[in-house]
């Protein structure tokens, strides 16, 4: 057997398996001899007809019963020996079968882009960086100083006021509910639903024991109140706080702010970077479109995680999921190119230099960097893959032009309201069709996705996971799926 890989576009690949007489010959006896032990012929017991008889009342079956044996066979041990990873399936582009020489079996799947060209230079980046304000360090010292607040218990005939702590308690559900500040803004961001729907005035003039509603069923009472005495910013607290005076205070808060401010304003402007690159070579970089379905059911499933049975998420079509991966299109560029760029332009991550990241994340989780290396060991490549990825971006910055707004051509007003057409294609936010599948899915459409968090994860693998699959086995949903077969095959005889 030969196996050829060829290149037909960016993600298009052929993947063409030889066999030579001898093989097919084998391989068709088998799947004969396999096919006739289940053969009922008048006049024959079961399975014993001469294959000769088979051949002749049977001998299409015999040879579409052969393609389903060993089609997807020679496909898999063909991707193996080629080290192919496609990331969909496969479907059979031509088979020519001769008794007298070499057959050829052809495959057609798609991968990961290659061979592509990309754009870095004048980048038109949109990033408002983040400014250094005394209101960022007038709040700062405001949520210090309640942090440090002290909390006096109510007395028995003390009226609530605003700003007082109040804890009360569910009659009818026979439950206390969590403390929260009497103060109305952060009422309504409070997570619990029957908290948020207090209205602080309410409870203004309300005594320890005295009751309340909100609805005719909902009955509460004020379990314990604390009064907020919130310290005064003065030398003394200063010194209780850590610092020789109010002024050395201010500088050590100032100069963490500002801290705080570089590490915000570098990473957005990365993440606005990456966004630019994916836009300028959007139409330069071509992506497989089961490569997208999979990462919008990812991410759908990433969002939800939890609160949505996993079985759900196979329900959903695929123009709806590719409609959430178009969204992050961008980034999925850049998460696809950035290794290449590094490859051109020698960027690497040297052992120091990632020794020395480990030491940082260690820091953040207040462990030895032996300790986070044994607790992320399964991540550290990853860990290295985003290290890699931020020096890239350095690479690219000093050839951004860093704009606060883009640029007025580039900028398209969409008039905010629904269209009339089932699916226009133009606004599938608002179009019938993603209204129906929205219904179906049970669960509003993902407007944003959520940041990463700190920890480090696991990234989404660019190379699919092939498995070879035997007869009766369904392969996974990163394996390399059997090609779509043809029910029929060209014969040749000499």
């Amino acid at each position: 057997m030969n196996f050829e890989i060829k290149h037909i576009d960016q993600i298009k690949r052929q993947l063409i398996v030889t066999l030579d007489k001898e093989t097919y010959n084998k391989d068709y006896q088998k799947a004969l001899t396999k096919f006739s032990r289940n053969v009922q012929i008048s006049g024959f017991r079961k399975g014993k007809a001469p294959i000769s008889t088979v051949l002749r009342l049977y001998g299409d079956r015999v040879s579409n019963f052969y393609l389903d044996e060993y089609t997807n066979v020679y496909y898999q041990k063909g991707l193996l020996e080629t080290n192919a990873n496609p990331v969909s399936k496969g479907n059979i582009g031509d088979i020519n079968i001769k008794t007298d020489g070499d057959s050829v079996f052809i495959y057609e799947f798609e991968t990961l882009p290659e061979g592509y060209e990309y754009e870095y230079k004048d980048l038109e980046v949109v990033f408002k960086p983040i400014e250094y304000s005394e209101e960022m360090l007038d709040q700062t010292i405001n949520q210090i100083l309640k942090n440090n607040a002290e909390e006096i218990p109510f007395e028995e005939n003390q009226a609530l006021e605003l700003g007082d702590k109040v804890t009360v308690y569910d009659i009818l559900n026979e439950k206390e509910l969590e403390p929260f500040i009497l103060d109305q803004e952060l009422i309504v961001k409070n997570p619990d639903p029957a908290i948020k729907r207090i209205d602080a005035n309410q409870l203004v003039g309300l005594k320890l024991k005295d009751g309340f509603t909100l609805d005719k069923d909902e009955c509460f009472q004020i379990e314990k109140a604390f009064k907020i005495i919130i310290p005064e910013l003065n030398e003394e607290t200063a010194k209780i706080l850590g610092h020789e005076s109010v002024e050395a205070l201010k500088n050590s808060l100032k100069e963490n702010i500002e801290k705080d401010i570089s590490t915000k304003n570098k990473n957005q402007s990365n993440l606005a970077i990456s966004k630019a690159f994916g836009e300028r070579n959007i139409n330069n970089i071509l992506i497989p479109e089961d490569y997208l379905i999979r990462i919008g059911k990812r991410m759908l499933m990433q969002h939800f995680r939890g609160q949505i049975d996993p079985e759900k998420f196979d329900g959903f079509e695929d123009k709806f999921l590719l409609e959430i991966a178009d969204s992050q299109k961008p980034s999925i560029i850049w998460e696809l190119v950035f290794e290449r760029i590094a490859k051109d332009h020698n960027i690497a991550v040297s052992e120091d230099e990632f020794d020395e990241e480990i030491t940082q994340l260690a820091l953040l989780y207040s462990v030895s960097a032996d300790d986070f290396k044994k607790n992320y060991a399964n991540s550290l490549e990853d860990i290295k893959e985003e290290f890699l990825s931020r020096k890239v971006l350095d690479f690219i910055r000093p050839f951004c032009n860093f704009v606060e707004s883009a640029s007025t051509e580039e900028i398209q007003i969409v008039e905010d309201k629904p269209c009339d057409t089932t699916d226009c294609g133009d606004c599938p936010k608002h179009c019938n069709q993603r209204e129906d599948d929205i219904e179906k899915a049970d669960f509003e459409v993902i407007k944003t996705i959520p940041e990463e968090e700190p920890a480090p994860k696991k990234r989404v693998r660019k190379k699919a996971t092939i498995e070879k699959t035997s007869e009766n086995q369904n392969t996974t949903e990163d394996s390399i799926p059997a090609p779509k077969k043809k029910r029929q095959s060209k014969k040749s005889k000499e």
